[in-house]
């Protein structure tokens, strides 16, 4: 789980980057989020919701000796990180990023 969050929330901080906003905590990442994309309208509340969720079972998984998951709740999660991987990728090609030329070349 902790491999689909992170994939996400390096995705959000590629974002926050396209306004030049950098945070030094997970919760400063949610805060600047929620402040310039979710509550402005630029984004779906759908995806702050997605990335705590993602949040909480990735503390969940790392920190909780007991916490479990189920195969089916893994892959709900899976999909879920997916799907909002593929709206933050699909915002971030709208404003034109990466800039034209940077993107990595396939080896």
């Amino acid at each position: 789980m902790a491999r689909a969050y992170y994939g996400v929330f390096h995705l959000v901080c590629a974002v926050l980057l396209t306004e030049g906003l950098e945070a030094s905590s997970h919760q400063g990442v949610d805060h600047l989020f929620n402040l310039h994309f979710v509550r402005t309208g630029r984004l779906d509340p759908a995806l702050a919701k997605a990335l705590a969720r993602l949040s909480q079972f990735r503390l969940q998984a790392d920190y909780s000796r007991a916490f479990r998951f189920s195969r089916a709740g893994a892959e709900e999660e899976l999909v879920l990180a997916e799907r909002m991987a593929a709206a933050l990728l699909d915002f971030l090609r709208a404003g034109g990023w990466p800039p034209s030329g940077t993107e990595p070349k396939a080896s």
